[in-house]
């Protein structure tokens, strides 16, 4: 462009510039006004989308619903129902834990064994001090207060003895029967712990079940009205793509209107009044002013490369502070970078050393656990030892009193049948081993 401002003054070329400043100001404002343009909505919306259907226990769990499938998609309906089921099927209930039976004991069981082996501790006892102390006078036996005394002593031995073995078949009666009573009350207790448990099990599975089927009647009724404000919602995007297509035609159109009406006129002015000035120094005219303004520049192609020259220290003065930015920048990532390393290998030690504390506490937890269960295990064998013991001792003890039991019938029917030998027997009067001797060689019948 040529410039046609030589030969004017420094104030009437500062009064020129101001001039092409305001019209280019304007062309500006034009310019901003048609790039930001919004044309005002004024579009009526037919169709309105309802709240998304369902009834829920917070508002959290619809907006995550209806945000969580893309409702424009063929395949709706079926991501629809497999969200709603994950989200608001009814969970499964946890198993309920088994009852505790507890193992057979009763305190009052254990006093009467204690009870009947002391009474046969006393009966074998006196019995072998009675033999004892018979045994211990017999010699003297020739001395007829001695025999008297032994007898005397052997048969308070015997009454004590006959006393305690009938002690002891009291107190066995007595331990089968509150044993077979306290273990009729623990059967049943058993029995009704573990049909209780049962019944809950059943019920639960039934409890669930129930609320399975509802919330299959549920979602049948809300996929029904979820098609529906599907079909709502579709029908909102179309109609909003629309107003959206016609909003964007007004933009255009009313930028066209205001680049003709307000742009073109204003640039026509300033290409008509600019003669001395090319484009690309318009936007920033008011600096060329402000040098001229100063006496920095005496016209406008002093002023232009001032601001040229203002314009390379500048991105000169840029360079350095990006260089120094760059340069620190280093150094921050270097020191970085650094503390990085020093931190990961501080980390990693911290690391090493909770793993070898965790090595260390799972090594004594395993041996304490491996000590505990050999414990266990010692503990199960000997209560099964004793267990076993007991159960032999019980049978030993039931055979001997069976055995012993057997004999004293034994002696018992020999006794009476000596007894009775010696009653029919026509000798009874005058025979010296009277109620001795069974199977009698002397015996006549009266």
């Amino acid at each position: 462009m040529e410039d046609k401002s030589i030969g004017l003054s420094k104030e009437e070329v500062i009064e020129k510039l101001k001039i092409i400043s305001e019209l280019y100001l304007e062309t500006s404002r034009a310019a901003y006004e048609i790039k930001n343009f919004t044309p005002e909505d004024q579009y009526e919306r037919k169709c309105v989308v309802p709240t998304f259907p369902g009834d829920y226990e917070n508002e959290s769990t619809r907006r995550y619903l209806e945000h969580s499938v893309s409702h424009e998609k063929d395949d709706a309906v079926k991501q629809m129902e497999a969200t709603y089921r994950r989200t608001c099927a009814p969970k499964k209930p946890k198993k309920l834990k088994e009852p505790i039976i507890k193992e057979f004991a009763n305190s009052e069981l254990r006093e009467l064994e204690i009870k009947k082996d002391t009474a046969k501790t006393k009966s074998k006892i006196t019995l072998i001090v009675g033999v004892a102390i018979l045994l211990a006078l017999l010699p003297y036996f020739n001395n007829i207060l001695t025999a008297l005394v032994g007898i005397a002593v052997f048969a308070i031995c015997a009454y004590i003895f006959l006393s305690s073995k009938i002690t002891v078949q009291q107190a066995e009666k007595t331990y089968s029967e509150i044993y077979n009573a306290a273990m009729e009350e623990y059967n049943q207790q058993k029995e009704k712990t573990l049909s209780e448990y049962e019944q809950q099990v059943a019920q639960q599975a039934r409890d669930y079940e129930q609320r399975q089927a509802e919330f299959e009647q549920q979602l049948s009724a809300f996929l029904g009205q979820y098609c529906e404000w599907r079909e709502l919602y579709i029908q909102h995007i179309d109609e909003e793509k629309m107003i959206k297509e016609q909003l964007e035609n007004d933009r255009k159109q009313g930028a066209n209107q205001l680049y003709e009406e307000r742009y073109l006129p204003a640039k026509k002015k300033v290409d008509q009044c600019n003669d001395c000035l090319s484009e690309e120094y318009l936007p920033v005219i008011d600096t060329l002013i402000e040098l001229l303004k100063r006496g920095r520049a005496d016209d406008i192609k002093e002023a232009i490369n001032l601001y040229e020259e203002i314009q390379y220290r500048e991105r000169q003065l840029e360079l350095q502070r990006e260089q120094e930015e760059r340069r620190r920048y280093e150094e921050d990532r270097k020191r970085q970078d650094e503390e990085r390393r020093y931190g990961e290998q501080m980390s990693f030690q911290r690391e090493q050393e909770r793993q070898r504390q965790r090595e260390e506490k799972q090594r004594r937890d395993d041996e304490e656990h491996r000590h505990r269960e050999e414990m266990s295990f010692r503990e199960k064998q000997e209560r099964e030892r004793k267990q076993q013991q007991d159960a032999e001792r019980r049978r030993q003890e039931s055979e001997r009193r069976r055995q012993e039991r057997a004999e004293f019938e034994r002696k018992q029917a020999e006794d009476r049948e000596r007894r009775h030998q010696c009653n029919t027997c026509a000798l009874s009067g005058r025979c010296s081993m009277r109620f001795r001797r069974s199977n009698c060689a002397s015996y006549r019948p009266r």
